[in-house]
């Protein structure tokens, strides 16, 4: 593996590998905190029966299923 993806592996903010998992749910990195927040939001001007709640990986990665 290059230097470059070597110091690309782990996450700047703390230090944990950056792999989807991380990056999606887990970073504490004020950006995603914004973003989830957001997706929150719209998810409430939706109307939907089902609240809001933490999405997992796998709930990401299969929503284009729905």
């Amino acid at each position: 593996m290059s230097p470059e993806l070597q110091e690309r592996a782990f996450c700047t903010l703390c230090g944990k590998v950056d792999d989807f998992r991380h990056i999606l749910t887990e970073c504490e990195s004020p950006g995603q905190n914004t973003i989830w927040s957001l997706a929150g939001e719209i998810w409430g001007l939706k109307n939907s029966t089902t609240p809001w709640m933490f999405l997992s990986l796998g709930d990401i990665l299969g929503c284009g299923l729905i």
